[in-house]
């Protein structure tokens, strides 16, 4: 058995697009998989940044625009590891899942921003990218990408509800893994507190002081119960539900406190399948809004765990280091490709030295 440390770096950017989060660990191996959050930190992201994210204009750039917006996002994103990683022991890899700017299920294809090879060349060490295009290949969704190695870190949870830009829920049933974009979270939550000059609902008071509006809820529920995709792609969310919270004549608070209520009601109808002696870890920004994991706790019919604030804030970014730390030593870090005998994420930089086992 290996015990030698290994370090991975991880960095992610949701589809909340609440910050950059970066995460340095240290792992290793006895029989299953052990690790200890050695530095973790979130950087703010450019406003212009994020409204041209918002506004969908990476997508109608042309090729070059387009390249030249990624290499200065990228450039930018190196400096920041540079520094975060001054004094700290080297990663033997970086895995890096940039913002999404393009998911698409069906064609299929998804792109996210940060060029592997420049990273590679700033950091001088091996960095891995494009995680979810070889589950696309192999006739996924592409989304949610991380349920395989979350079941090897976190062996003692049934389900894994990360309440991020989007609520996605992984659970294992029977040894096998079903995992869904369940409904907008953050993405909506978020964007209503920035009209109240706000960047999010902290511990989501504002949500408190509203009422549910039972026609947009259900509104919302139909929509949700007929949604013909596993995952779910920003376009989809601005052009189908958005619409309906921006033309609802009611305030904020009315409008965050019903999206509340349905995503917790919209989770509960997702786990309703477990005994009540499972148990469901929650992570994501999401789960420091209070109220929102209330009503989870109140509806949903398992057990919930709210791990502690570091792993909360900072589990995907975690993930996403071990899924290149797996990637980096040849090993299966999806569920589909471990089933292909594969392993996901282009590689920039040389492989290991040795096996890892």
């Amino acid at each position: 058995m290996r015990r030698k440390a290994m370090y991975a770096l991880g960095v992610m950017v949701g589809s909340s697009l609440d910050g950059q989060d970066v995460c340095l660990s240290k792992w290793w191996w006895d029989g299953k998989w052990h690790f200890s959050i050695v530095k973790a930190a979130t950087f703010e992201l450019d406003p212009t940044f994020i409204r041209c994210i918002l506004s969908r204009n990476f997508e109608r750039y042309d090729v070059e625009t387009f390249h030249r917006g990624n290499l200065a996002f990228t450039t930018e994103m190196a400096e920041r590891l540079v520094d975060f990683l001054r004094g700290q022991p080297r990663p033997h890899v970086v895995g890096v899942h940039g913002p999404t700017v393009y998911h698409n299920e069906t064609v299929p294809y998804s792109i996210q921003l940060g060029e592997g090879d420049l990273l590679y060349a700033r950091l001088k060490v091996p960095v891995v990218v494009n995680f979810r295009q070889l589950d696309q290949a192999l006739g996924g969704p592409g989304a949610p990408i991380l349920p395989y190695v979350e079941k090897l870190v976190f062996p003692d949870y049934d389900a894994f509800l990360n309440l991020g830009g989007i609520a996605n829920v992984d659970c294992w049933l029977d040894g096998r893994l079903h995992a869904v974009d369940v409904v907008p979270c953050n993405q909506l939550l978020n964007r209503l507190a920035f009209l109240q000059g706000k960047p999010y609902d902290e511990d989501g008071k504002m949500a408190r002081q509203g009422q549910v509006i039972p026609s947009l809820l259900e509104r919302l529920r139909m929509i949700q119960r007929d949604w013909p995709a596993v995952s779910m792609d920003r376009r989809e969310i601005e052009a189908v539900f958005w619409p309906l919270l921006k033309e609802e004549n009611a305030p904020v608070e009315d409008k965050l406190r019903t999206v509340v209520e349905w995503v917790a009601l919209a989770v509960a109808d997702h786990l309703e399948a477990y005994d009540r002696d499972c148990n469901v870890m929650i992570t994501g920004g999401g789960a420091h809004n209070q109220l929102l994991v209330e009503r989870i706790q109140d509806v949903v019919p398992t057990a919930v765990t709210l791990p502690d604030a570091l792993l909360i804030d900072y589990k995907e970014a975690l993930l996403f280091g071990l899924m290149a730390l797996l990637r980096f030593y040849g090993l299966p870090n999806t569920e589909l490709a471990a089933h292909h005998g594969l392993t996901a994420g282009a590689l920039y930089g040389a492989g290991p030295p040795q096996p890892l086992f």
